[in-house]
């Protein structure tokens, strides 16, 4: 249901309520609540439908296409609680035109029954519903009709938060997609490795916005910002809040625009709603100016052919329509112009408006939004409350091409959280005791673990299970320094110094959401991660990993209490200054008691871990950082081995402040690791050669 007209009546002093006004300032003495309904068709070529309408929320149409006629769409839909149909429009195609047959969308009147290049087709809503999307289409040479898709709404039918994010995530994932020029979302993927995307946020301040409503909406770009900035490419950022006037609070040419750090300091210090009091009126018109004004200062920074390269995406928030500055539409058909915009470059600007409240002017918004095919960029909330869900699932991309170190957290099954994760196996007939372990994906073909892993078995009776497939192995590399009963006449049962193996599967890995690389120190996919110049080092890289402080938050891969699931463990790694009092804890197990030289059961080339304790099984893992909580992993760490077993005899974990574990250090077998994986990885300056590695006695 929905109140007709919307309105709201004030409590007065004199204990009276005012009359009721509608957001049209017209008065009523009375206010109405009607049933939502969905759109009806107004016909359907080349088949039937039923059952015919009205429809109401929950009620379904069904639509069944002539002999001879090839069905496209969805041929079953549901009116939904927001007044809008579920799936795509039906379409009963014959194939002959050069474009495929665009379709009547429920509601709408097509005109034009020709599909040929450069035929054009236009619509027009039935009267009470507003026209979003592209009046009229032309049918282009490439078997695509120009800009999207019409739909006809009422008023009172809003965007769903949950269709929101999956839509505008589909469309940005064809600019987030940074390696492979395939199709996704309709589109060619432009950006490459080290690409630029300049991203505009446009978020309004005006007095119908209200400051609690500002500052969701505020919190949300932030996130935005935090999650766009953890992909590989350059992302130049250009914020502004807007009301009479607009308020630049950073400029996309700024040295620092790309600084995730400085753009959110800026953001929570400088966007403020209070900064437009006394002008709040809607100028859209002036916010898109400044946008303009960027662009054409920033163009003077570079060449033709590198300004060309840049992708644009701005987004606009607005409670409601413009009411100052003129038509918002001729500012965005100037900065079209300025971009050279044309066919052949579509792909270089995307424009998504978000409309929020019950004022929002669709046409005005349809006229300042990109329309592309297949594409959505006009959006229509109930309210601010709404804007936190979609944002939260904006960035939830199904591609992301080659990033490494990345974990979708859009599913809700945890086994996919962390998909470099490896479960090692030994097949049951020749496990002998064997315990299973872990190991790390690091590219599409090559697992990193640990060296104690393989005890005595060939590769063959080895499985590897990455995300929901099983992989075998053609060959195991062990680094050359690791000799197990190296000091076994001092002590030492087991030694692990250098304790890393690199496993070659036999068939590559199909990057998806649960299954892709972790990220691998001193590499150029790491560097891209990092945001470091390219002119980094492999030291560079040691700094921003390891740093000067003595205490490094990371964590493990651990099996969950039904060993079905994996879970993250927090941990601290004892680094610099704190590594020796770290260490020195062994002592206090009576086990240990004959060890003299701590130094001879833990190499230098170990990390000392403390915090939740690994069990056994889970030899081998990733211990991994998230450098200022980015959402960007880098495997620091491989398990190699620990003083206690939290799980023994146990069903859940039993801590104890006295355990530690100890994980070869990643950055010291790196020489072993760029010998063998050179044609693999590409690796960064500032690595020995693993001839120059003298093996300890």
């Amino acid at each position: 249901m929905y109140a007709w007209p919307v309105s709201s009546r004030i409590c007065q002093a004199s204990g009276q309520w005012s009359i009721m006004e509608s957001k049209t300032r017209w008065k009523y003495t009375k206010i109405y609540c009607k049933e939502m309904r969905c759109p009806n068709p107004d016909r359907f070529d080349n088949g039937e439908y039923f059952p015919r309408g009205p429809y109401k929320v929950g009620d379904n149409i069904t639509f069944v296409c002539s002999d001879g006629y090839i069905p496209r769409g969805s041929m079953e839909r549901t009116c939904k609680s927001n007044a809008k149909w579920s799936g795509e429009t039906a379409v009963c195609d014959d194939g002959a035109g050069h474009c495929p047959d665009p379709g009547e969308p429920p509601g709408a009147r097509k005109t034009g029954l020709r599909y040929d290049v450069d035929e054009r087709v236009s619509y027009t809503c039935a009267l009470g519903l507003d026209l979003v999307g592209s009046a009229k289409r032309t049918c282009l040479e490439s078997r695509r009709w120009s800009g999207t898709e019409v739909s006809c709404q009422y008023p009172y039918a809003f965007d769903l938060p949950e269709d929101v994010g999956q839509q505008f995530a589909g469309s940005l994932s064809g600019l987030l997609n940074t390696y492979e020029k395939k199709a996704a979302v309709g589109r060619t993927v432009k950006i490459k490795k080290d690409g630029i995307l300049n991203v505009y946020l446009l978020l309004d301040a005006s007095e119908s916005v209200g400051e609690n409503n500002f500052d969701i909406s505020k919190k949300s770009i932030e996130d935005l910002v935090n999650r766009l900035g953890s992909f590989d490419m350059i992302v130049q950022f250009g914020i502004m809040s807007y009301a009479t006037e607009t308020k630049v609070i950073i400029n996309v040419h700024d040295k620092d625009s790309s600084d995730v750090d400085y753009v959110l300091e800026e953001i929570e210090n400088k966007l403020i709603y209070n900064e437009h009091r006394n002008k709040q009126g809607t100028n859209i018109k002036g916010a898109l100016t400044s946008v303009y004004n960027m662009m054409a200062f920033q163009k003077g920074q570079y060449k033709e052919d590198e300004w060309n390269s840049i992708q644009h995406v701005i987004i606009l928030l607005t409670d409601g329509k413009s009411n100052m500055g003129g038509r918002p539409v001729d500012m965005i058909n100037r900065i079209r112009e300025f971009l050279d915009i044309k066919p052949t470059r579509e792909d270089y600007l995307d424009i998504y408006a978000f409309g929020i409240g019950e004022e929002v002017d669709r046409s005005e918004l349809n006229d300042i939004a990109s329309k592309k095919d297949n594409e959505k960029h006009i959006f229509t909330l109930e309210d601010s409350e709404k804007i936190k869900a979609v944002f939260s699932e904006i960035t939830k991309i199904e591609n992301y091409g080659e990033m490494c170190g990345l974990n979708d957290e859009s599913s809700s099954d945890r086994k996919l959280h962390h998909p470099w994760n490896v479960l090692i196996n030994v097949s049951k007939e020749n496990a002998g005791g064997t315990s299973p372990c872990f190991g790390s994906l690091i590219s599409s073909q090559w697992i990193l673990t640990a060296a104690h892993c393989f005890k005595g078995h060939t590769m063959d009776q080895y499985t590897f299970e990455i995300g929901s497939a099983t992989y075998k192995a053609e060959l195991r590399i062990i680094h050359k320094c690791y000799n197990i009963i190296r000091k076994a006449n001092r002590g030492i049962k087991e030694d692990y110094d250098y304790d890393v193996a690199l496993v070659k599967l036999t068939e590559k890995v199909e990057f998806s959401s649960s299954a892709r690389p972790i990220c691998l120190p001193c590499t150029e996919m790491a560097n891209r991660a990092m945001k470091k110049p390219k002119t980094a080092t492999c030291n560079d890289h040691r700094q921003h990993l390891l740093s000067s402080v003595s205490s490094i938050p990371a964590g493990f891969l651990a099996k969950s209490k039904d060993k079905k699931e994996l879970e993250e463990l927090k941990v601290e790694i004892q680094h610099n200054n704190a590594r020796e009092d770290c260490i020195s804890t062994i002592k206090k197990w009576d086990k240990f008691h004959n060890i003299t030289n701590l130094q001879d059961m833990v190499s230098p080339r170990h990390l000392c871990v403390n915090g939740e304790m690994s069990c056994k099984g889970e030899s081998g893992g990733s211990l991994f950082v998230d450098i200022r909580d980015r959402k960007r992993f880098f495997q620091v760490g491989i398990l190699s081995f620990g003083i206690y077993n939290p799980c023994e005899k146990k069903t859940v974990r039993k801590p104890s402040s006295n355990a530690r574990d100890f994980y070869v250090n990643v950055l010291e077998v790196l020489p072993f690791l760029r010998k063998h994986l050179e044609g693999e990885l590409q690796f960064l300056p500032g690595i020995p050669d693993l001839e120059e590695i003298v093996c300890p006695a």
